[in-house]
């Protein structure tokens, strides 16, 4: 799992095409390290942000990851349905046209219809990381 820390460069620290990117609130990062933990145990590469967002070069470092992912995770929490962070992510998924795989966290679904909902924090089932692993390989 690639974590780019504060002060390190996207440039650093890119994704390998065909990964997933992992688009949460920092509020939510143990639950997200965690799924991070699960995808790149299953052999799908991941990319998440540190749990400091917003410093200075954070969009670069974001956007160029988007860029090389095959597809984006949305962690949906009550969190992240306020984190303008999550929501450009999201916008910039659809704009290029990555498949958007939502997980309900907590509270209600928002913008996307979850693919799986594992509230209580329960990890998605092996069902959805073999489908997540399927678009990362072709």
């Amino acid at each position: 799992m690639t974590i780019v820390p504060v002060g390190v460069s996207a440039l650093d620290e890119i994704i390998q095409p065909r990964s997933v990117f992992l688009s949460h609130s920092r509020w939510d990062h143990v639950y997200a390290r965690a799924l991070a933990d699960q995808l790149e145990s299953a052999g799908v590469r991941t990319w998440i942000a540190g749990p400091t967002r917003h410093a200075r070069g954070w969009w670069d470092d974001v956007s160029v990851n988007l860029e090389c992912a095959a597809a984006v995770m949305v962690l949906m929490t009550e969190h992240s349905r306020c984190a303008a962070g999550v929501r450009q992510e999201v916008d910039e998924a659809r704009r290029t046209g990555k498949p958007l795989i939502p997980i309900l966290l907590s509270g209600d679904p928002f913008l996307l219809e979850p693919a799986e909902d594992v509230r209580g924090g329960t990890l998605p089932s092996d069902g959805l990381i073999r489908r997540v692993k399927l678009l990362c390989v072709s």
